[in-house]
């Protein structure tokens, strides 16, 4: 059961331990608030795999040299795949309308006790890790729901290292479904798209983000920043 401890914008997490909060509007045109995500995800994995914590993370997982493997096989084995709605439920309590989606920064999901997430938060922590090693890479989104096909539904990773047995390949890294290096979900609706990591903003975000930790969308509408 997670408590309060102190402002009301701190609390501690069950799983994730002490984070924080802060919210900011967001667009209610799906494609628009998915490109502000996307923005928010890019700048948490580069400024996370300057931290000094990933950076020790990342160490963790050097096996064998190569960058694709080690990173996947310490991923997988590290994060337990939760959906939004579990990772959330502590903080809904304080809130009107229910809160659909979270992520978690690399950096706090380096020292969680028990690290958890989903798509995202998978896609995040790899990303940090390459850039950690100097690997670059790209997040994709994809629309894969049938139920909603217009809708991109999924992200990943991609990498396209320059040194180990994938050297100078496009590899897709699908670290919360994906099998193995190299497997990737079928664009079966024509929708899908890449984000270098390194890119500068495609939108224009606002928002005031205090410590580090997790994204939560509400309501469509509003972000909660941990």
């Amino acid at each position: 059961m997670a408590h309060w401890t102190g402002a009301a914008n701190s609390f501690e997490h069950p799983a994730l331990g002490s984070v924080n909060y802060s919210t900011t509007e967001v667009s209610d045109d799906p494609d628009t608030q998915v490109a502000q995500t996307i923005d928010l995800m890019r700048r948490y994995a580069m400024e996370d795999s300057r931290s000094a914590l990933v950076i020790a993370d990342a160490a963790r997982a050097w096996q064998s040299g190569d960058p694709i493997g080690d990173t996947w096989g310490y991923i997988k084995s590290r994060l337990q795949f939760i959906n939004d709605e579990v990772t959330a439920e502590p903080l809904q309590p304080s809130f009107i309308y229910p809160i659909v989606e979270t992520l978690c920064r690399p950096k706090d999901m380096a020292v969680a006790p028990f690290p958890q997430g989903d798509c995202d938060d998978f896609s995040m922590y790899g990303a940090a890790h390459l850039l950690a090693r100097g690997v670059p890479c790209s997040f994709a989104t994809v629309a894969a729901n049938g139920q909603d096909p217009t809708a991109y539904s999924h992200v990943y990773l991609v990498a396209y290292p320059k040194t180990g047995p994938y050297a100078g390949k496009r590899v897709p890294m699908d670290l919360s479904h994906g099998a193995y290096p190299g497997w990737e979900v079928g664009n079966q609706y024509g929708k899908m798209r890449e984000w270098p990591c390194n890119s500068t903003s495609s939108v224009l975000i606002i928002a005031a983000i205090i410590g580090a930790g997790l994204l939560i969308y509400e309501a469509w509408r509003m972000k909660l920043l941990w």
